[in-house]
């Protein structure tokens, strides 16, 4: 019989029971790597996705995805269109012409110019040179639509639903400055929107501009939003990705600090309550203005619906004071929890570069990826199609010239082989993120139940991604796996 053991206090108990016998290896000294078919499996779709890459290589015209099509199934700046690099879209159904050059015009606008079809076409009173757009030349073509009075009044008061421009619909359109965006396509800045806006609109007019299609208004509004977008790109750049990254080194190191983690914790929490508070006190405040005016700039529904904004930004602060007192106790957990994260970043200030690893690892596949998929979508063939019934509007006569635009369609065979580069997306993205957490949990706990914090360092980082990438690369791929299969099925149905 086994003889029982008596310690003296419960201190004895505890330090007894932590001991462990010379030769005590611990749980892992059977490890071995878990789920390796899927491991085997993941390499096998890497493969699959290398043939397609390369299939679609050979296949593709990637000049057909880069570069701009015109109405009439050119590609601007390729075979005949070479010295006519960029295009101008004449209507909304991205129907274009190309040029040699985006139209720069100086005063914004000049409503007596239109570029169509057929070239520049201009009024008695434009005000720009019959030579300000180089056009390609498109008399070739047996269905060409050309500009008359009739067809293309210069009056602005009339030009907006002439059969010519047609609301955006028609073969031609207003002559703006411009900027070029990425592949050579030229759209209007927006202080050209508002000074066509302005040219346009008059009082018969206005009503009717204004009751467009909601379709129309946010093509309108998208449009402006990427023209900021792409003027601002540098500082986007900048602030976007080297100052951020400057910032969350440095709020990461911060966070050890115990009094400055409980200032910038509750700061953050309080003064998002704050911003939210304020923007509703602001539109309020606004929509006051607004309702005194006279006369009157914004119509009732504006007004209306800028004062239920305001409401509900009311309500949003509220129910986050709520929640920030109803869940007081697991913000103060979750800063100790940042601040056992934060000693750990100090013993282990290598675990901070990880994630730039990984990052590159992610951009080389998605480099890789972005490749192959666009190649593939460039496998197909040109459709020209016949616009007529999509733009006969009731404000145009019933007689609404012919408007044609071409477009890229894919074939069948490059569409099967896109569903099966989508999933390799979605299984690698999830299968990187996956060895990420779990190389960072490891060594989490490494540093947190080894006694003698000296001997945790740089070692046991590179340790950590050895042992993950030995022993649990097969349980990532399996997790990554049933990951993808959702998201594959969440997107089918979505295209349903």
């Amino acid at each position: 019989m086994a003889e029982d053991k008596f310690y003296d206090n419960d201190d004895d108990f505890d330090k007894k029971r932590l001991e462990a016998p010379a030769d005590f290896d611990g749980p892992t000294s059977r490890r071995r790597c878990t789920d390796i078919l899927f491991a085997l499996l993941l390499l096998v779709m890497w493969v699959g996705m290398t043939g397609i890459g390369v299939f679609s290589w050979k296949h593709g015209d990637i000049d057909m995805i880069l570069r701009p099509m015109d109405w009439a199934g050119n590609i601007c700046g390729k075979d005949t269109m070479e010295n006519f690099p960029n295009i101008v879209y004449v209507n909304k159904l991205l129907g274009g012409v190309c040029v040699k050059e985006c139209p720069k015009v100086e005063n914004q606008v000049d409503v007596h110019t239109l570029v169509t079809y057929n070239g520049i076409y201009q009024g008695k009173n434009a005000t720009l040179d019959a030579d300000f757009l180089e056009v390609a030349d498109y008399s070739a073509r047996g269905d060409l639509v050309s500009c008359d009075e009739n067809m293309c009044p210069t009056n602005p008061q009339f030009s907006w639903f002439s059969r010519g421009i047609n609301q955006g619909l028609g073969f031609a359109t207003y002559a703006v400055d411009t900027i070029e965006i990425v592949g050579n396509r030229c759209i209007r800045t927006p202080k050209a929107s508002i000074a066509l806006y302005d040219n346009i609109t008059t009082d018969s007019s206005i009503a009717e501009i204004n009751s467009g299609s909601i379709i129309s208004s946010l093509n309108g509004f998208y449009q402006h939003l990427y023209g900021d977008l792409y003027q601002a790109r540098g500082p986007i750049m900048i602030f976007g990705i080297l100052v951020a990254m400057v910032i969350g080194f440095t709020y990461a190191m911060l966070l050890r600090i115990q009094p400055v983690l409980t200032i910038m914790i509750w700061g953050s929490i309080f003064s998002t309550i704050g911003i939210v508070l304020g923007s509703g006190l602001y539109v309020n405040n606004i929509v006051s203005e607004w309702k005194v005016a006279d006369p009157q700039v914004y119509s009732d529904q504006n007004i209306l619906a800028a004062q239920i904004g305001s409401y509900a930004l009311f309500i949003i602060a509220v129910v986050l004071a709520l929640v920030t007192i109803s869940m007081r106790q697991q913000i103060m957990l979750s800063m100790a929890c940042v601040r056992a994260a934060g000693r750990a970043l100090a013993c282990m200030p290598t675990m901070m570069v990880f994630p730039v690893f990984q990052v590159i690892g992610l951009a080389s596949f998605l480099g890789m990826w972005i490749f192959y998929a666009v190649h593939l979508a460039s496998i197909g063939h040109t459709v020209e199609e016949d616009m007529s019934d999509f733009t006969n509007t009731t404000n145009v006569n019933e007689d609404t010239s012919t408007v044609q635009i071409s477009t890229f369609e894919i074939d069948d065979f490059p569409k099967k082989c896109g569903w099966y580069l989508l999933f390799s997306f979605f299984w690698t993205i999830a299968f990187i993120s996956a060895m990420g957490e779990i190389i960072i949990a490891m060594t989490i706990s490494k540093w947190y139940f080894t006694r003698d914090k000296r001997r945790v360092g740089a070692s046991t980082v590179f340790g950590c991604i050895y042992e993950s990438i030995r022993y649990h690369i097969g349980t990532a791929a399996f997790g990554s796996f049933v990951i993808a299969v959702i998201q594959m099925m969440k997107t089918i149905v979505a295209k349903m």
